[in-house]
């Protein structure tokens, strides 16, 4: 890749985080659908119905893309750049993220590993946005 070119995708990734956070939250969102479905796993007890929502705790606290959207949406609003290598590393840790709980299954030490790795990528990338203006 020639230096032009390498520019341009450091350029792209430091500027639009939000963006591309937004894409992995989709693509997030849309495998959780077609691989657990949309809500009900047929738990039928013998008081007619019930539905298992405790998947979503650890959605909620580790998985929040949500969250990683909003936060990079500030951070561009208020005109920071964030850090190439927390980006790439935040991106590799998310795309991770999607690999390991919708398409290989999770255990609790790997989801929790990577839950927690992808919050300290996107804590330390808010951090070090805040020191540096575009």
């Amino acid at each position: 890749m020639n230096k032009l070119k390498h520019d341009k995708v450091i350029d792209f990734v430091e500027h639009h985080m939000f963006l591309i956070t937004l894409l992995l939250y989709l693509i997030n969102f849309k495998t959780q659908t077609v691989y657990f479905g949309l809500g009900s796993w047929e738990i039928n007890r013998t008081v007619g119905w019930g539905w298992d929502i405790s998947i979503y705790f650890w959605y909620s606290l580790f998985g929040s893309f949500f969250i990683f959207t909003i936060g990079y949406g500030i951070v561009k609003l208020l005109k920071r750049k964030t850090s190439y290598q927390l980006s790439i590393g935040h991106i590799v840790s998310m795309i991770l993220y999607i690999l390991v709980t919708n398409f290989f299954g999770f255990s609790d030490v790997g989801f929790l590993t990577v839950g927690l790795v992808m919050w300290l990528f996107f804590i330390l990338n808010v951090y070090k946005s805040t020191l540096c203006k575009i």
